[in-house]
């Protein structure tokens, strides 16, 4: 294999060779060949019928055209073949593509014979003088006529190029099929080694999965173990959830279910124990909303754990009793901080029945209430036509939020304090504070921030 590679590289090497020597013999004829084709493509159609339609032509064109036909091959040299050949509408494309080697021994003899005995015909400017169309055919015969020659002379070096081509050829064939034993041995040994990779993936894989059996046992072992005091963490739990509730409202539809099924003494006991437990609950939490909306945090633990137990609800909370879990998730989701004090902030504010003025130095409150509220509007304390937007504001049912708030103007005081007096059928606000319609006010449609 590597006998016949380096055999090919030197074939390809003497090929290489013959070839640089036939461009040397060519590289003075080629470009004046090129010429003469150009010329001949630059004739003009009209040039062409214009020599077609001569009853007698000049001897200079006759003896032209007597080269060209002996060079395709014609052997009718007579004016009726010139005239024929010339009326081919493919004439300039056969003569631009004409191939040299095409040109026999013998043609070539009748060719140079003609232009040595007629040299003045195939003269360039006799040519010319005779038809346009006649210099670029007398170039063109003359270039291919040299061309032949060169060709002639260079034959033993084509044939060596030619028989060293062939040579490479039958060595590149044979590379060829040796090549493809070696392939067919290459994926034989591919396939066995693809086969053993395989059975260690499955002894592998064997391996890790009986690691995973044992893996698995440990922890069955361990759960069996831990389970023993499992009991005991249920009955806490189910203590804690009997307390929880005690403080549910039960719906009528439900105590309707439940009268059919438990004694009427336990049931109404247990009715009206729960309904004061709800209202306790419910006064804890407006105690909660009301009055605690502006203490700190430790003074809210405080008062909460009072209340607790003053009014016996140990585990009870003001926030879960005002909102639910999906409902603080949704205040999470628009922006509001995760932790218990804005929670709780939060609760006060959506339930107050004040307008809230909100401590909000990071200006995250007043993005979450924009982003709760996605039809507010955002105003600024300072701008020009706030009394104005605020009007225009609860007219219309707007939630408005005034940021930037550093006092209270008194205009705002009558809003703040629902101060309404009646005009007729119309409820307007005292005189210092702008026309309002507050029939369209929304608890949290005011907010300072």
């Amino acid at each position: 294999m590597e006998k016949l590679r380096t055999a090919t590289e030197e074939e390809n090497a003497k090929i290489a060779e013959k070839k640089k020597k036939i461009e040397e013999q060519l590289k003075d004829v080629e470009p004046l060949l090129k010429e003469a084709r150009s010329a001949v493509g630059s004739i003009k159609s009209e040039s062409l019928s214009e020599i077609r339609s001569l009853r007698a032509p000049p001897e200079a064109i006759r003896d032209i055209l007597q080269a060209v036909l002996l060079f395709m091959g014609i052997l009718d040299t007579s004016w009726e073949a010139m005239r024929k050949f010339l009326s081919k509408s493919s004439v300039k494309d056969e003569i631009i593509n004409f191939d040299a080697h095409r040109i026999t021994r013998d043609v070539h003899k009748k060719v140079s014979a003609l232009v040595k005995s007629k040299e003045a015909s195939f003269d360039p400017k006799n040519a010319k003088r005779a038809s346009v169309a006649a210099a670029p055919l007398a170039a063109w015969v003359t270039a291919n006529l040299q061309y032949s020659e060169i060709l002639e002379k260079i034959s033993p070096l084509e044939q060596e190029k030619n028989e060293l081509v062939s040579n490479l050829s039958k060595a590149e064939k044979q590379i060829q099929k040796l090549s493809k034993g070696l392939l067919t041995v290459d994926e034989k040994v591919a396939a066995l080694k693809e086969k053993f990779e395989m059975l260690m993936k499955e002894a592998t894989q064997i391996k890790i999965d009986l690691e995973k059996e044992q893996d698995t046992i440990k922890v069955a072992g361990t759960l069996i173990d831990r389970l023993g005091g499992e009991f005991t963490r249920w009955q806490a739990q189910m203590e804690s959830l009997s307390k929880e509730m005690d403080n549910v409202i039960i719906s009528e539809q439900l105590w309707e279910k439940l009268r059919d099924c438990l004694r009427p003494s336990f049931l109404l006991f247990h009715k009206n124990n729960c309904m004061v437990k709800v209202e306790r609950c419910a006064l804890v939490t407006a105690a909660f909303v009301t009055y605690l909306g502006g203490c700190s945090e430790h003074t809210r633990m405080e008062v909460l754990k009072s209340f607790r137990q003053n009014y016996n609800l140990q585990d009870f909370s003001p926030v879960t009793f005002c909102a639910t879990e999906t409902e603080q998730l949704n205040w999470k989701n628009h922006g509001l901080p995760a932790d218990s004090l804005s929670i709780e902030n939060t609760v006060i504010m959506l339930n107050s029945t004040q307008t809230p003025l909100v401590i909000d130095p990071t200006g995250r409150v007043a993005a979450f209430l924009h982003s709760f509220h996605p039809k507010s509007e955002l105003l600024r304390a300072t701008q020009n036509d706030l009394f104005t937007q605020i009007e225009f504001g609860i007219r219309f049912g707007k939630t408005i939020i005034v940021d930037d708030v550093t006092d209270v103007d008194a205009v705002l005081v009558p809003i703040f304090r629902k101060e309404l007096s009646s005009q007729g059928p119309r409820q307007v606000t005292l005189p210092s504070a702008p026309k309002l319609a507050p029939s369209l006010f929304v608890n949290e449609g005011l907010t300072v921030c």
